[in-house]
């Protein structure tokens, strides 16, 4: 587990901010956990199957659930972010290309609910800057967290041992931030993946307001998607990983419906929100 500590408690203690409402809509109770499927009572009484699909004990060398990773998760808001992951056969390289590696997929990278009560963070092993794995290898992983954690418990957990050479991880965990959505000329949800993938993510605490000017416009190269980060009216210490936490989560609760958003209260003294918009020309 020690390798794996860094990339947990960066996770885990930026997880720990921020209360949502409750999601739209009917929540799906926990019936009956079968092999290989996952079957659900509506408040109706009616049945619906969420998925028939074999998991392999074989995929993820080790799954560990517990509180350290929440016990509030919800399984209709763990399976909407389960489905957003591609199950691509193909070789995939996972890194940190600001250190100047070569990759495919850019971390740090996140799958979020659609209320936000869920995230999936794909980590690596302290100290690995790249590792090479395959989207079904994650699918399947984040379908056994699923079913190991939070349909009978209401854990999260973490996926470990993942990709060729057993570096690659999957942490499971609940989040609630503030964000409101609201009608406007939504960003194509590409373009905000893409600033997501290229803006600094650093977690070191920084001054904004006083060091970093306020606003703070960032947005990628097509000049679509647009984050501003504003404050309340007091300058605030926070991070630019919780200002990519806050344009993930407006990206996939409000963009990828067409919407625009804002996500607030950030920083240690709630001070600051951030927009996520159509960059205005």
């Amino acid at each position: 587990m020690a390798s794996w500590r860094h990339a947990i408690s960066i996770i885990i203690f930026h997880l720990s901010i921020a209360v949502t409402s409750s999601p739209p809509g009917s929540v799906a109770i926990p019936h009956h956990l079968g092999p290989g499927s996952l079957v659900l009572e509506t408040p109706d009484g009616n049945e619906t199957v969420l998925f028939n699909q074999t998991w392999s004990p074989n995929v993820g060398s080790f799954i560990s659930c517990g509180a350290r990773y929440r016990t509030d998760l919800k399984v209709m808001s763990c399976q909407d972010a389960v489905n957003r992951i591609s199950d691509d056969v193909g070789d995939m390289r996972f890194g940190y290309d600001k250190y100047g590696v070569e990759v495919d997929v850019h971390l740090p990278s996140r799958y979020i609910s659609y209320d936000g009560l869920c995230t999936i963070d794909i980590v690596l092993k302290d100290g690995v800057l790249a590792a090479t794995g395959t989207y079904r290898e994650l699918s399947l992983a984040a379908i056994g967290l699923l079913h190991r954690c939070v349909a009978p418990h209401h854990n999260g957990g973490i996926a470990m041992g993942l990709g060729r050479d057993t570096e690659i991880g999957l942490i499971m965990t609940s989040f609630k931030p503030r964000v409101t959505c609201r009608r406007g000329n939504a960003p194509p949800i590409g373009n905000c993946k893409h600033l997501q993938d290229t803006m600094t993510s650093s977690a070191l605490p920084k001054s904004f307001g006083p060091d970093v000017k306020l606003p703070k416009h960032l947005y990628e190269s097509n000049r679509q998607c647009e984050a501003i980060v504003r404050t309340l009216g007091l300058p605030d210490v926070s991070s630019f990983y919780e200002v990519w936490e806050a344009v993930v989560a407006v990206s996939g609760m409000c963009v990828r419906f067409g919407q625009i958003g804002t996500a607030w209260y950030r920083g240690q003294k709630k001070q600051l929100y951030i927009d996520v918009t159509l960059q205005a020309r």
